[in-house]
């Protein structure tokens, strides 16, 4: 299986550095790629086996070429990013040596009580940005008192020859929005502005921080009217690859550029932390903040599944990456994340015992051999009568390591760590990770066999693992994607990324608890004077759940509209009698007087949609409309294919929230109650062998329920809206505040057939926008 990657150079405020002379070489150091890079910073692509080591160099002023990076081929068409300060540093210094101007030569600077880095870059003329990485500090908010810092004054976009390369940050901040160029990454654009990747998302709409084109603009605050662009390559994005975590640089890959932030030097007395909050408008400090107010920056790590687990946890586990992985914590952070995901069934508990009873348990399903490695003693396995409180017997008396599971999860943290001590510092992807754990012998190699049916099958027989290769596939065999008795790395990879990308979903992401400052005092993640959280947020959980789609256990895929069978003429020689149509072969004027000429008959119509087809494609856009206004949206469904109800644990929201129920009804309800939804809005269409029907019924149960539903019905788009009360209705009883059941009109009638194919944005922006004034 092929590759393909290409390699882009930046510099540190995440522009692209064109004619970098660089080299690519294999494992063996031959070189198999070399040149100078393009205008967008990029090498050629280079094509290689999935797996395939490849080592990265650039060359210095000197002329030698100094090594930068590894990368382990797993894909095709990526694009890895080396993010350069030290070329733009370079550049500062040969200018400077020109200059005869005494102002442009660079000096230190010691923080002093109440400074911000915007300020001291307003008083010398420079920018945060370009102060943040000349001195490696990975948060601007973050600067303490007596630190020092270098400053290269006068140092502007106007700057030398290298003009194209640089932005100037200060007139970014005062203004209200940005034009995307060639080779810019949202990343990028965040630094360049000093506002966060995440308020850059919320304020422009954008549903992926890695779709952006060339010639959209951007707005840079709320207040901005939106510019409509037209984008000069609206099908291929522009941007390469986005780190995985947006609202975090990625760390540079270069090895001389530390990723963590320089230590402050501190004078006698008590290290003092100044922080900063900016106004986007004016660019200044609303307040300041002193040493007793407290900032937690657990929810800056942006950790996929951070909403699953403790503030404590979080921080234990971005220390235990920067401890093991320096150059890429945070990334790795994500990888260790994803991993508790799987191993753990998605409880990220210390004492959750195996499903298969193998006797593994916690964090990363410890095995009782490693237990012992890890804790120098014998171990003793207990049975847990039914830890997952389920009817399936197979899922009673679990064994279970007891000194594992009489820790706490942070405790579980230090022997995690010591599990992935002999991969630190090594360049990982989350396969790795995952095989770590599977199977550690394979980790961090390039592409080969895993497992196999037969040592035939292996890429070397004499492998002294091949019996336990071998041995290992039956239980692994769900790996194999081609089923030809062979589990490549490269296909465990792709059978396993949903669990970065599910960690990602605002659900498991999103963090709603609090969080424990030093002094054990309760704040929420933003705790200081810049920020008072409103307790009346307008922000809400919202479950949509698309109707039917669940086969088997008596459920069903809803209706569906019948093909019709002409009963009398209209006069249009193209229809003749006792044929039989598709409402959509028929004019306009002949749909809305169905009835007149065509009757039912029990074959379905093959070019409509069933019920729960059209459902699902209606709460897809509906989620997205809600998610512009920041409201955290959970569906109950991932696809409009139909799904067996034995797989219903499988659907995204079940395998978050640890549903296991395969109850078609039950389920809908526990996703309301297990993520604490405030709106539940179930959507159906009605179906009776009536050609005339023309309402749609929204029912309720409750008194709030009835609420919402008057406030949408008046919203209806050529469809007359019925509120109606149904008790019996089971999809409704959960926790959620407000509960209601939307029909969004008759399917079998072929007048609403036409309005809801049709016509379905005009009528979905009305419901919505009336249903979120009351949200």
């Amino acid at each position: 299986m092929k590759g393909t990657v290409s390699f882009q150079f930046v510099d540190l405020l995440f522009n692209p550095i064109s004619n970098l002379e660089h080299k690519v070489e294999d494992i063996k150091g031959k070189t198999i790629a070399a040149g100078l890079s393009n205008n967008s910073g990029k090498s050629v692509v280079i094509s290689r086996d999935l797996g395939t080591c490849l080592k990265v160099f650039v060359k210095k002023l000197n002329g030698e070429y100094k090594y930068v990076g590894i990368y382990f081929l797993y894909k095709d068409g990526d694009v890895k990013v080396f993010r350069s300060p030290k070329i733009l540093i370079k550049k500062l210094q040969r200018y400077e040596k020109k200059t005869e101007d005494g102002n442009f030569k660079p000096l230190t600077y010691i923080i002093k009580d109440k400074d911000t880095l915007f300020d001291i870059a307003k008083k010398y003329h420079t920018t945060v940005a370009l102060l943040c990485g000349l001195n490696k500090i990975k948060d601007a908010n973050k600067i303490y008192q007596g630190q020092k810092i270098q400053v290269h004054p006068n140092y502007k976009a106007s700057v030398g020859n290298f003009s194209h390369n640089i932005i100037n940050t200060n007139s970014l901040n005062n203004s209200e929005i940005y034009k995307v160029k060639l080779g810019d990454t949202l990343t990028g654009i965040s630094v360049k502005t000093a506002i966060p990747v995440s308020e850059l998302q919320r304020i422009n709409n954008l549903f992926s921080i890695n779709k952006i084109y060339v010639g959209q603009v951007l707005r840079l605050n709320y207040n901005t009217p939106s510019t409509p662009s037209t984008p000069s390559t609206p099908s291929t994005p522009s941007t390469p690859s986005t780190p995985s975590t947006p609202s975090t640089p990625s760390t540079p890959s270069t090895p001389s550029t530390p990723s963590t932030p320089s230590t402050p030097s501190t004078p006698s007395g008590e290290k003092v932390q100044i922080k900063q909050e900016h106004g986007l408008d004016s660019g200044k400090p609303t307040a300041q903040v002193n040493n007793k107010q407290v900032r937690c920056v657990c929810k800056d790590y942006d950790l996929i599944w951070g909403a699953k687990v403790s503030c404590e946890f979080r921080k234990k586990v971005v220390e235990i990456c920067e401890k093991l992985w320096p150059k890429n914590s945070l990334k790795m952070a994500n990888n260790l994340m994803a991993v508790f995901a799987w191993e753990s069934g998605g409880t990220f508990k210390a004492d959750v015992p195996n499903r298969k009873n193998s006797g593994a348990t916690g964090l990363i399903q410890f095995m009782p051999e490693t237990a012992k490695e890890l804790l120098k003693k014998s171990v003793t396995e207990e049975v847990v009568a039914n830890y997952y409180n389920s009817k399936n017997k197979s899922l009673h008396n679990l064994k279970r390591i007891k000194e594992f599971a009489q820790m706490t999860e942070v405790q579980q943290l230090d022997y995690v760590k010591q599990y992935f001590n002999n991969l630190a510092n090594k360049e990982l992807e989350f396969v790795d990770f995952y095989l770590q754990v599977l199977f550690p012998a394979s980790s961090g190699r390039a592409e080969h066999i895993v497992f196999a049916e037969t040592k035939r099958k292996l890429n070397n027989k004499e492998d002294k693992h091949a019996d336990l290769r071998v041995e290992k596939y039956g239980r692994n065999s769900g790996l194999d994607v081609n089923g030809d008795g062979r589990i490549y790395k490269a296909e465990i990879a792709s059978k396993t990324k949903h669990f970065l990308s599910d960690g990602a979903l605002p659900l498991n992401k999103d963090i709603r608890d609090k969080c424990i400052t030093e002094d054990n005092r309760k704040v929420t993640p933003y705790q200081n004077t810049t920020y008072i959280p409103n307790s009346k947020s307008n922000k809400k959980i919202i479950v949509l759940d698309p109707g039917h789609g669940i086969l088997g256990s008596k459920a069903n895929v809803g209706t569906q509209i019948r093909l019709l069978k002409m009963k009398e003429s209209f006069g249009d020689s193209k229809f003749k009698v006792g044929q039989n149509y598709s409402w959509q072969d028929l004019p306009d004027e002949i749909i809305n007087n169905a009835h007149k000429y065509f009757q039912f008959i029990e074959n379905k119509d093959p070019k409509s949609p069933t019920e729960s087809e059209y459902v699902f494609e209606r709460a897809v856009d509906i989620k997205k409309l809600l998610e512009k206004d920041g409201h955290n949206v959970i569906l109950t469904r991932d696809k409009k294919e139909t799904v067996s109800y034995v797989s219903i644990p499988e659907i995204s929201a079940c395998k978050s929230l640890q549903i296991s129920s395969v109850a078609p009804i039950n389920y809908r309800n526990e996703i309301a109650n297990f993520s604490k939804a405030d709106y539940f809005i179930s959507l159906h269409c009605d179906g009776l062998e009536n050609l005339t029907s023309n309402s749609a019924v929204i029912c309720y149960i409750d008194d709030n329920g009835k609420e919402l539903a008057d406030k949408v019905i008046k919203r209806y788009s050529q469809i007359k809206g019925v509120a109606k009360s149904r008790s019996d209705l089971g999809v409704l009883k959960n926790k959620a505040k407000y509960k209601i059941l939307i029909e969004l009109g008759f399917m079998t009638t072929p007048f609403h057939m036409k309005i809801l194919m049709k016509n379905h944005n005009i009528k979905l922006t009305k419901i919505t926008n009336h249903a979120k004034k009351f949200f």
